[in-house]
């Protein structure tokens, strides 16, 4: 929490499902002063929004897509906070830090105009972390449960994945932007992301 105070980090968008949060809770994130939005707090969703994330398959490809499409209002609750100026300085969080925030980093850099390929490599340095979060979480009694459930292709960070999905988005949509505005991201707070994060 030392590292978020002295980053002046305001907001903390945190894109674990209700379970997961009601599961493994906050810890010290609670003293860190920056203000915590979750997103899967949709406003008239129910809890089986949550649930309805979960696909069956043993590609990652598929559980990315379905966080756009099943999942979109997860990403959409998290945009409007992006596209307001006064969420900055902003991170993003999940279980692992990589899955659903490395969607939603990918799709915000994709509405900004970013190269896929250094969206790519920006999700793919998630890899090299991968063992050491791993092991820190497995000394927690609440996430080595979690973990002991965890398939190994899903700790991976592929180039690939994020370049398939990437690929899948404009060939479905016509591009991020595309899908952003059809899953509910207003003209405004693209905009606002705009605003607040080129120069």
């Amino acid at each position: 929490m030392r590292e978020i105070r002295a980053r002046g980090i305001a907001t903390v968008i945190d894109l674990r499902s209700r379970d997961e949060i009601a599961y493994t809770g906050y810890g010290r994130l609670t003293d860190s002063g920056a203000r915590v939005v979750e997103a899967a707090d949709v406003d008239g969703s129910p809890p089986e929004a949550d649930r309805a994330m979960v696909v069956e398959t043993t590609h990652l490809d598929d559980v990315y897509w379905n966080y756009l499409t099943v999942g979109a209002p997860l990403f959409v609750r998290a945009f409007a906070e992006l596209g307001r100026r006064e969420t900055y300085p902003a991170v993003v969080s999940c279980f692992f830090g990589k899955d659903r925030t490395g969607v939603l980093v990918a799709m915000v850099l994709s509405c900004l105009g970013v190269e896929t390929e250094a969206i790519v490599a920006d999700y793919a340095l998630s890899a090299s972390q991968m063992d050491a979060t791993v092991e820190r979480l497995r000394r927690d009694s609440v996430y080595r449960e979690t973990l002991d459930q965890t398939p190994t292709w899903r700790l991976s960070a592929r180039p690939a994945t994020m370049r398939s999905l990437l690929q899948r988005v404009d060939s479905h949509f016509g591009g991020a932007r595309e899908w952003a505005l059809r899953s509910g991201v207003s003209t405004a707070h693209l905009e606002g992301l705009q605003s607040a994060l080129l120069e």
